[in-house]
């Protein structure tokens, strides 16, 4: 089953004077085989806290025969321009979860 590789991620709030605020999440995904393909997209409903975001991720698993390798790909969000001032960004796998702070760039 696929997996989120919890220590891999990290988000942050670009707040550099002359543009919009743009938030960024960047973290890796790990698959049992190769052929997985997979969505992150803002959860609907948000929560009660608009200061966290909750995103979720959908997987697909392979049509037909898959490699037999472990495989972990990269998984980004970027909101520009974000939406709110988020603290903090929850990034949900079915019934697996990730919380994170979220830094201030400048």
């Amino acid at each position: 089953m696929p997996k989120l590789l919890k220590e891999a991620f990290e988000a942050w709030l670009d707040t550099q004077p002359g543009s919009p605020h743009s938030l960024h999440v960047k973290g890796q995904i790990q698959f049992p085989s190769g052929g997985w393909t997979f969505e992150v997209h803002k959860a609907v409903p948000q929560g009660i806290n608009p200061k966290i975001l909750l995103l979720d991720v959908t997987v697909t698993k392979p049509a037909g025969k898959a490699t037999g390798n472990v495989t972990t790909n990269l998984l980004t969000f970027d909101e520009e321009p974000a939406a709110h001032e988020y603290t903090q960004v929850e990034i949900r796998l079915g019934s697996s979860k990730v919380l994170i702070d979220v830094k201030i760039a400048h």
